[in-house]
Parts: C-alpha cells; sequence; structure tokens
C-alpha cells in the first residue's frame, strides 16, 4: 500500500512539474497552506475519504468487474469491459471532453495492469487514493472535473491551453497526463 500510494503522488507531482515547467500552473490566490494549520490538517483528514473513494472505484472495476469477466472469457476482455466501465462511470462528470476521456480510460488500462502485475489491489487502491488526494488536497486542482475538493496545502491554477491544462475538467483532461499515462 505504501509502495502504490508513493507511486501515485509522484506519478501526479511529475504532472505537475510539467505544467509548472511548461508556464501553464500558477499559483493561485492565497498560495501555501492559505488556511492555516487548519487547512493543512483538513487537508489530511480529507485523505480518509479519497482512500476510501479511491479503493471503492478500484473494488468495483478491478477487483470485481475484471476479475469475473476475465474468469468467464480472457483476461484481455475483462480488462477491456474494466476500462470501459472506469471510463463510462466518470462520463458525465463536469467539464468531460474526448480528451478526458480518452485520459480516463488510459487510467484504467494502467490501473488493471498494475493490479494484475501486483497480484492484489492493494497497490492500485492506494496509487488511485494518492493521485485524486496530491490533485485535489496538496495541489488545490479540480479532480475530475469536481471542482475545489476542500482544504489544501497549495492553491494552484491552470493558465494556458485547455489541450495541455484539461481546462475545467483538471489536468486529468489534459495531453500532460496523457504523456504520462502512455
Amino acid at each position: 500500500y505504501a509502495r502504490g500510494f508513493a507511486i501515485g503522488a509522484a506519478f501526479f507531482a511529475i504532472v505537475v512539474g510539467a505544467l509548472a515547467l511548461s508556464g501553464q500552473l500558477v499559483l493561485g490566490e492565497g498560495g501555501a497552506a492559505s488556511a492555516g494549520f487548519a487547512g493543512v490538517l483538513g487537508s489530511f483528514v480529507v485523505l480518509a475519504g479519497w482512500a476510501i473513494q479511491g479503493a471503492a472505484e478500484e473494488v468495483v472495476a478491478r477487483g470485481w468487474l475484471m476479475n469475473v469477466v476475465s474468469a468467464r472469457s480472457r483476461v484481455w476482455i475483462g480488462v477491456f469491459g474494466s476500462v470501459t466501465f472506469f471510463a463510462f462511470m466518470h462520463g458525465l462528470n463536469p467539464g468531460i471532453g474526448p480528451l478526458a476521456l480518452i485520459n480516463l480510460a488510459l487510467f484504467a488500462l494502467f490501473a488493471s495492469l498494475y493490479a494484475l502485475r501486483e497480484g492484489s489491489l492493494w497497490g492500485v487502491c492506494a496509487f488511485h487514493s494518492a493521485w485524486n488526494w496530491m490533485q485535489g488536497n496538496v495541489f488545490g486542482l479540480s479532480v475530475s472535473g469536481g471542482g475545489e475538493s476542500g482544504p489544501t496545502l497549495f492553491r494552484f491554477g491552470l493558465s494556458g491551453s485547455a489541450l495541455w491544462t484539461g481546462g475545467a475538467f483538471g489536468p486529468e483532461g489534459g495531453l500532460m497526463v496523457t504523456l504520462l499515462l502512455l
């Protein structure tokens, strides 16, 4: 679990670093931990929610659906079903666009392969939770089009082409995430 969490956090930090280096990430109003100690503490409290949310999605998409379909047919059909279900599940999120759907499918493919490689859901559950927490409550960016997700350590904004930044959907809808997942 710890390894999965660290990998998920590092992956999203790479996205933020690439956006910063390309000039498409700006420090937003309030800057670092504008809510003080309560904001810092609050961002860690919210982590428990992300741990439940990320694990729930992984248990349904990879732990149940992928495995049931794979057991009744072939593994690649189970993976395809899991990828399709995961992208569809997020398909009505605010700000969704074609690239965001592609990235959701790429994330689901990555998560499926990660779970198969590990032979366990622990790492991918932690990866998913860390990814969402880093995005929303460490960097203050929109998570899958959901807007702000509570207290945050830093408040960054996206500036530049929506093709690269993901626009209203957040970084998950942009080319930086596409490149990382590929």
